[in-house]
C-alpha cells in the first residue's frame, strides 16, 4: 500500500504560498553584478535572496555600502537574507578578502 502524498492531496492557497520563504541563491549567476542578483530574484518570484562574499565585495568596490546593498535588495522586495550578517557569512567575508591581497 502506497503512502498518501499529502502535497498532491493539499494544494497550496495563495495564503499558503505567501506564508512560505524562497530565497534565491544566485549560484548559476555568481559572476554577474549585484544588480543582476536582485533583479533575477525578482523575476523568480523569490521573497529574499542571499549573496556570496565575492559580490558584496563587488558592490562595495563599485561604491556600495553594506546598507546600500540590503536597502537596494529590500525595495526591489528581495531583502538581504540575516545570514548576511552571520558568522559564517563574516568568515567567508574574510577569506574572500585575503585571498584578493586586500587588508582585512
Amino acid at each position: 500500500m502506497a503512502l498518501p502524498d499529502p502535497v498532491a492531496e493539499t494544494p497550496l492557497t495563495n495564503s499558503d504560498r505567501h506564508a512560505l520563504s524562497y530565497e534565491f541563491w544566485p549560484a548559476t549567476i555568481r559572476s554577474r553584478p549585484l544588480h543582476d542578483h536582485v533583479e533575477a530574484a525578482v523575476a523568480g518570484g523569490f521573497t529574499s535572496l542571499a549573496i556570496s562574499p565575492s559580490t558584496y565585495y563587488d558592490a562595495l568596490d563599485a561604491g556600495m555600502t553594506s546598507d546600500d546593498i540590503r536597502d537596494y535588495a529590500s525595495s526591489r522586495g528581495v531583502p538581504v537574507e540575516p545570514a548576511f550578517n552571520g558568522l559564517a557569512l563574516l568568515v567567508a567575508i574574510t577569506v574572500t578578502r585575503h585571498l584578493r591581497g586586500k587588508p582585512l
